[in-house]
């Protein structure tokens, strides 16, 4: 009866450590590990109890081998009594996840007899999954928080130069008798100028707002493209500098209407042409459509100023990157449009040549009115 009940705790206790996460083995200290049924199962092995040691190193990361192999040989060596590791070895599937084992040395019971070595070894590859996410959400807050530091360090900046214009011109003219027509055209001039990149400014910053928040809407209405460059045109071509021509291009004897939300095309467009604006002192700026690919319509600017180096381009819509940090701007106005054009289920691409210009393009699908 004692040898039944033993028998049956025995049944019991294996069935349980079948069906736990957590494997046994004991190692011979030569080529074999004796396992339970579950860690076998892993191995493909079904249920033979016995598994190759060179079957276990096939599995195991080239990278973590050397590692392993120092434990084992101190543990076969008497050099320490346990052991603790972690490494990466292949799935039933064929794909390294990261395993631990813990090991302790078993002396023989009769002097001089060979030791062998108990472990147990279960998965933890949740637990690095885990923490890769813990690392990964710790490292985008970190980021996220520098940012915004400098965010806030960019802004005191960029707001405070067009306010110190306007206040100090504005008192000027509390003078107004004391200068010449002349002269106060020109200060209401810059005072204009000043509130215009201040009132852009703000704009770049709510809608920033507006994209974090998911506030960002859309008023999808007809727009006539020839209409839409034309208007974007128009209220632009005063703001291009003296030396730079703005241009239009768009194609001719075609009217081409689309449902979009036409606020935002133009607010693309104009952030478009102010950033070509900064760059580009002499020659031309281009704003125009074309409709070379069917299902799409594609906008562009393109421009004969400074260009933008292949390593800059690569973070040009990144959030508050500035190729030229001496620049007015928050350097927010490529991450908008980028951002706008991808809920238009479009993409914004850019091409540049240093020296010799650097040519936005928007494309969008065409969606006919």
């Amino acid at each position: 009866e004692i040898q039944n009940e033993i028998l049956i705790g025995k049944t019991e206790l294996e069935n349980i450590l079948n069906c736990s996460p957590i494997h046994i083995w004991k190692y011979d200290g030569k080529s074999f590990l004796f396992a339970n049924k579950s860690m076998c199962n892993f191995f493909s092995k079904g249920v033979d109890l016995h598994i190759d040691f060179n079957l276990i190193r096939s599995k195991i990361h080239p990278d973590d081998l050397p590692g392993i192999k120092i434990e084992f040989d101190a543990l076969l060596a008497g050099d320490k009594n346990n052991s603790r590791i972690a490494f990466r070895q292949k799935n039933k599937k064929g794909q390294y996840e990261w395993w631990e084992y813990r090991m302790m040395v078993l002396n023989g019971l009769i002097p001089h007899s060979p030791s062998s070595i108990l472990g147990v070894c279960q998965s933890i590859q949740r637990h690095k999954d885990v923490e890769a996410e813990l690392i990964a959400a710790r490292d985008k807050a970190m980021q996220s928080d520098r940012l915004k530091t400098a965010f806030l360090a960019n802004m005191s900046h960029e707001i405070r130069t067009p306010l110190n214009s306007i206040v100090g011109f504005s008192g000027l003219l509390k003078e107004i008798h004391s200068f010449s027509e002349e002269e106060v055209a020109q200060f209401v001039d810059t005072i204009n100028q000043n509130c215009e990149l201040l009132l852009s400014l703000i704009s770049d910053i709510l809608d920033m707002s507006r994209i974090e928040s998911g506030a960002m809407d859309f008023q999808i209405a007809e727009c006539n493209l020839s209409l839409l460059v034309d208007e974007v045109y128009q209220s632009q071509r005063f703001n291009i500098p003296p030396a730079v021509s703005l241009l239009k291009n768009v194609p001719l004897h075609e009217e081409k209407q689309i449902l979009a939300d036409p606020v935002r095309l133009k607010q693309i467009l104009n952030n478009l042409i102010n950033n070509a604006s900064k760059f580009t002192k002499e020659g031309s700026i281009t704003v125009g459509y074309h409709l070379n690919e069917p299902g799409f319509v594609t906008f562009f600017v393109e421009d004969t100023g400074i260009g933008i180096s292949e390593d800059d381009q690569k973070h040009i819509f990144e959030r508050f990157f500035k190729v030229n940090s001496f620049a007015q701007g928050t350097g927010l106005g490529l991450s908008i449009c980028h951002t706008i054009v991808e809920r238009m289920h479009g993409t914004i691409q850019v091409t540049s040549q240093q020296g010799k210009g650097t040519c936005f393009t928007v494309r969008i699908p065409d969606t006919e009115a």
